[in-house]
């Protein structure tokens, strides 16, 4: 004999129901059947929800290989821009080469010229040997600064095709930034559409036995 007690259940009722109402596709639901937790018991229609999500799949999909296509032209870009600086440099070298083989001659013919300014104040040459010495002197130190003049050209074209380069790879960037943002939106989207039509799938919210259900058409 007690004056208190506790019942005890070995099972209880767990009622589910639908969050909404809506067109049944699906029902998983007969009187006894067991069913584990998480088990499709009942699907509503959610066709607008599954064509919106394919679509936002398509096109993300589409984003993907956009970005891909913008990444492989920084690529190529930077390739190139490395290919550059190695030409360049060796352009570099190579007019500095230039320049000078044509200081030694240049030199030689002021050298030269000087002596004959000196001949020529002692009256020992003539006004037309001056003259020549002059000339040649004059074209050779011409060539030489021509010369020196390209070589200097050559990282300044560089750095201005850099410049160019760098404008382009900032182009691209910006595109991809863009386009990675709509992605991202439609990602959010994907998830939204994902979670309506996982709404729409009933599931047994625990193990456990059917004990009931109405007649769903």
């Amino acid at each position: 004999m007690s004056a208190g007690a506790r019942v005890e259940l070995d099972g209880a009722t767990y009622p589910v129901g639908s969050p909404f109402p809506g067109r049944i596709v699906a029902a998983n639901l007969r009187v006894g059947q067991s069913a584990r937790r998480g088990d499709l018991l009942v699907e509503l229609v959610a066709t607008p929800e599954q064509l919106q999500l394919r679509e936002q799949v398509v096109q993300i999909d589409g984003l993907d290989r956009q970005i891909a296509r913008l990444r492989s032209q920084i690529e190529a870009e930077d390739s190139a821009g490395t290919a550059e600086e190695r030409g360049t440099r060796l352009s570099k070298g190579e007019a500095e080469s230039r320049v000078r083989e044509a200081d030694i001659p240049a030199r030689f013919a002021e050298q030269e010229l000087t002596r004959m300014r000196t001949l020529y104040a002692q009256q020992l040459v003539s006004t037309r040997d001056m003259e020549k010495a002059q000339s040649g002197a004059g074209r050779l130190r011409s060539a030489v600064t021509a010369l020196q003049a390209a070589a200097d050209q050559v990282p300044q074209a560089q750095t201005a095709r850099n410049r160019a380069r760098d404008v382009r790879i900032a182009r691209l960037q910006g595109e991809i930034a863009t386009l990675a943002a709509q992605r991202e939106t439609l990602r959010a989207e994907t998830t939204r559409l994902n979670c309506e039509i996982e709404r729409r799938r009933i599931r047994a919210p625990i193990d456990g036995r059917v004990g009931e259900a109405v007649n769903l058409r």
